[in-house]
């Protein structure tokens, strides 16, 4: 089990469920945070295994009503938590109604016979992106190409306001008032059309357009990620693995040269992770994204090379994705 607190929602939940695996002869092994080791095939551990087990849902049971305590505070001072209402009225009914338009339109595409688009409750979506984009390429123009670059460089551009609380806080960014304008959704639209559009952008668009798409994906992989600071490659970790992705040789060009730098920017991902229950890994989303280049072997050289120099780091937390267990794989 990765951590102990993930396994069972209560002290006699976790018991019941142990026990049970030891009726199975299966033994149990916590890898990480409160416990790490634990291994419960010995009599002496699982001794160990129930002390865990309680400072765990005692830590559980402390945030949960640290956090009831300032959702109550937040109310008694005015505050109702989440994103700071910014449209005007003028606006809201402008959207309301472009979207009513959307909607309508979208319903009569979910009518016909193998639909290309999909919705449940309030979500919709696309069947397959490749398909629709090659099905409706025709219908973009130079403007609206241009344009999505420069929406998706003001979308992604964002910096991320949760980096001003401590890390063991960010959990509760709402709470603070500590979130992007632009929703994690939103950018992982944007940088799966950006991974599209890498791909098969060119043999759609460059002949009719006469756009380089991949060099443009190129560029704003680049102006998204220099110049180097640390803050930036914090506020940019859940999406390393997409531009990757999107543009590969770019993202190792640029890796390359902060390494190569007496004080690597880069190096602030590799902080000790927080193990606290809610407690996350800034370095895995750039360890997956090296991960994803290494499958191509004309770029595992580098990618070994980059995973060497960010082998040096001592990192010190019980997490096990480090970059020399990455070299081992």
């Amino acid at each position: 089990m990765w951590k102990l607190d993930r396994l069972g929602r209560s002290l006699k939940h976790l018991l019941n469920i142990v026990h049970s695996l030891s009726e199975k002869n299966i033994g149990f092994k916590v890898l990480s945070g409160q416990g790490a080791d634990i291994d419960t095939t010995t009599a002496a551990e699982k001794l160990v295994f129930g002390i865990f087990a309680s400072l765990a849902e005692f830590e559980r049971e402390l945030i949960r009503e640290r956090t009831i305590a300032g959702l109550k505070a937040s109310r008694v001072r005015g505050r109702k938590g989440g994103r700071r209402f910014r449209l005007t009225k003028n606006q809201v009914r402008f959207l309301q109604a472009t979207y009513d338009i959307i909607e309508k339109s979208f319903s009569d595409i979910l009518k016909l016979e193998e639909s290309p688009v999909w919705s449940i409750d309030r979500h919709r979506g696309l069947v397959s992106k490749v398909d629709t984009l090659f099905c409706s390429e025709k219908s973009f123009t130079k403007k609206d190409i241009e344009l999505f670059f420069d929406i998706a460089k003001f979308v992604l551009s964002e910096d991320d306001p949760t980096l001003d609380l401590p890390q063991s806080q960010r959990w509760a960014a709402n709470l603070y008032e500590k979130t992007r304008d632009h929703s994690a959704t939103l950018r992982k639209g944007v940088c799966e059309t950006l991974v599209l559009l890498s791909t098969h952008g060119n043999n759609l668009f460059q002949k009719r357009m006469g756009i380089d798409i991949k060099s443009k994906v190129d560029l704003l992989i680049r102006s998204l990620l220099e110049p180097f600071d640390s803050r930036t490659w914090l506020s940019q970790q859940n999406d390393l693995p997409s531009y990757a992705e999107a543009a590969p040789e770019e993202f190792l060009n640029i890796l390359e040269l902060d390494i190569k730098n007496d004080n690597p920017q880069i190096f602030a991902l590799f902080t000790p992770a927080d193990t606290g229950i809610f407690g996350y890994c800034q370095r895995t989303g750039l360890l997956w994204a090296l991960e994803l280049l290494a499958w191509k072997p004309k770029r595992l050289t580098r990618v070994t090379a980059i995973l060497a120099r960010l082998s040096q780091i001592k990192i010190d937390d019980n997490w096990a994705n480090k970059p020399i267990n990455l070299i081992g794989k």
